[in-house]
């Protein structure tokens, strides 16, 4: 399997049209499909239902099209170190974060590292822990933020910020906001807003909040601000973890933590155990080991 043709099934996943991905990567319409069709063969399944307006992705599909972005993001970031390993410390460094609370804290850390080093630059992943686990593993990252529990056995760690509480961002004015905790029975019936990218499992970290599941959860948001804007808005409350809200106005949106919280959850910056990093990466994972022991 050639990278340009990974690199050819990427822009088809993403235009959903053979004759638009064409025309992107400068070749024929015969050409990609010919070379589409070849990957089909070699990898033995069908990776694209071929449809009359778009095209779809297999649930292979799926999968190729996340491996093959890890793949060629491994090797544009093998090439940078490669040819970027003179005598002043510069280079690329990958990390990841969710959004969190301590991503402040991760991104102030970022920002000393480069006053120090200028000349070094960074690439910031936003994703779940599960996923960014993934990203660690493959190398695709070097540093990433992560929510315990995870294999200590794998990653060097060093906690970073606050623990974590869990609980429901609402409106300022809400009936509700005058409780300084909110049970999960305060919910039931309540329309509630979650992130899908969320990897906090609600009714694992609250006695008895799995009930909250059982009310009515009818949006789902991927950015933390744009459930601030249907909070602000009045459609609902959002069941998150504190501190995923940048530049909070309480006048407006305030948080309440649930009660029967078993333990607050810690964050963590995370690498791979024995894995070769470049001088950059290796420079700033020793200045966080430096700041934060």
């Amino acid at each position: 399997m050639e990278f340009r043709v990974l690199k050819y099934f990427l822009m088809v996943a993403r235009e959903e049209s053979i004759t638009r991905a064409a025309d992107r990567l400068h070749i024929t319409q015969p050409t990609l499909s010919r070379q589409m069709a070849e990957l089909e063969k070699e990898m033995g399944v069908p990776l694209l239902v071929r449809g009359g307006r778009k095209i779809e992705l297999t649930s292979e599909g799926i999968l190729l099209r996340r491996r093959a972005e890890e793949i060629l993001n491994l090797v544009d970031k093998t090439e940078m170190e490669v040819t970027q390993a003179g005598e002043n410390l510069e280079g690329t460094i990958s990390v990841a974060g969710g959004d969190l609370a301590a991503s402040r804290d991760f991104i102030q850390l970022i920002k000393a590292f480069q006053k120090e080093h200028p000349q070094v630059h960074f690439k910031f992943y936003t994703d779940i822990t599960p996923y960014i686990c993934d990203y660690l593993d493959h190398g695709c990252v070097d540093v990433g933020l992560l929510v315990q529990p995870f294999d200590v056995e794998k990653y060097e760690f060093l906690p970073i910020g606050k623990p974590m509480r869990f609980g429901v961002y609402m409106k300022a004015d809400d009936p509700l906001t005058p409780k300084t905790e909110i049970s999960p029975e305060d919910l039931k019936g309540k329309v509630l807003i979650k992130s899908f990218r969320e990897d906090l499992d609600v009714a694992q970290l609250c006695y008895g909040a799995g009930d909250i599941w059982d009310t009515n959860v009818p949006i789902k948001v991927d950015l933390p601000n744009n459930a601030a804007i249907m909070i602000d808005e009045g459609m609902g409350y959002f069941l998150t973890s504190e501190g995923v809200i940048p530049f909070l106005d309480e006048s407006r949106i305030c948080f309440r933590p649930l009660s029967g919280e078993k333990q607050p959850l810690q964050t963590a910056l995370a690498w791979r155990r024995n894995q070769p990093f470049s001088r950059a990466a290796s420079t700033f994972i020793s200045f966080l080991k430096e700041t934060l022991n």
